[in-house]
């Protein structure tokens, strides 16, 4: 994903109600007491936070460091930290997907599927 297509992710996230993101988390939660969801959200987990943590904010060019920019005044790094919330609610929905109900489902999706619809349009 571009970081423009990250931070659509993002605001699409935010337009979620809250409420409606915690009740399906509770089911989630419920679901990764055991496994196999408590193995593969940690895993999403720690290939989330390589993701974020190997992005490079700056890049070396001859005698000195220019950062690398995103054209939105964030560094990568920035950009893919404000879209993990979404990032993890899309993975928290197909981990827990046979458990929820299909507005818990959406509530956690949606904000994946409007970006990934728009780029494959």
């Amino acid at each position: 994903m571009s970081d423009a297509d990250l931070r659509l992710l993002r605001l699409n996230w935010d337009e979620v109600r809250s409420e409606d993101r915690e009740a399906a988390w509770q089911v989630v939660k419920r679901v990764v007491q055991g496994d196999p969801g408590r193995s593969l959200m940690e895993e999403a987990r720690s290939r989330l936070a390589e993701w974020v943590n190997n992005s490079a904010t700056w890049t070396g060019f001859g005698f000195g460091e220019v950062p690398t920019s995103t054209g939105s005044g964030m560094n990568l790094a920035d950009v893919r930290r404000a879209a993990l919330p979404a990032l993890l609610d899309a993975i928290a929905a197909l981990v827990a997907e046979d458990e929820l109900t299909d507005d818990q489902r959406a509530a956690l999706v949606e904000p994946w599927s409007s970006v990934t619809q728009h780029e494959n349009a």
